[in-house]
């Protein structure tokens, strides 16, 4: 609510101040509180050395430019919150890879059949240390051809939302040779 005080020195309300502002000279003033995330943070204050200064056109306007003030804050709390969500995102993605990266366990990601990424354990597992090895080629390059048909229905059943439990399939290395291993698969 904005406040005016048209006369400093007989304005019950500015008793706390009065003194000060008539040392200064202070003879009116308007005060208009400003609002940041819908409570109100700051008031913007103008003083004049007139009484009755503050007339209706002028305390319009020094509430629309507390409303532009408002907006601005407004909009370099959306622009904080929204850089600090990203710094929280990024963060999280770089503990989220290095938990992949590092996990004692194979993981790759495919998408159309195609392999995106492996992390180490896995391109361990296939005989390689090299990802370029790897990524880009079709996932069923490491499946047997007799285990292919029950991976493409597994593969289908994680892309209609239905889970694919821990089974034990059959995989190829890079020189051929098979060997078991435990699969479960989810949608990323």
């Amino acid at each position: 609510i904005t406040s005016v005080s048209d006369d400093i020195e007989h304005d019950t309300r500015m008793s706390t101040w009065r003194e000060e502002a008539l040392r200064w000279g202070l003879r009116s003033s308007v005060c208009v509180p400003i609002q940041r995330g819908g409570c109100v943070e700051f008031v913007f204050g103008l003083y004049s050395r007139e009484t009755s200064f503050f007339n209706a056109p002028e305390v319009r306007l020094v509430e629309e430019i507390v409303a532009k003030v408002s907006y601005a804050l407004g909009r370099l709390d959306e622009e904080s919150a929204r850089k600090a969500a990203e710094e929280a995102l990024l963060q999280s993605e770089v503990r989220y890879r290095r938990l992949v990266e590092n996990a004692p366990l194979g993981m790759y990601v495919h998408r159309g059949g195609i392999v995106k990424y492996m992390n180490a354990a896995g391109l361990r597992m296939l005989g390689t240390a090299s990802m370029g090895d790897i990524v880009g080629t079709e996932y069923y390059r490491f499946v047997p051809p007799d285990d292919r048909e029950l991976v493409q229905q597994r593969i289908q059943a994680v892309l209609e939302g239905e889970p694919a439990p821990l089974i034990e399939e059959r995989f190829l290395r890079t020189d051929g040779s098979a060997f078991y291993v435990e699969v479960s698969a989810v949608p990323v």
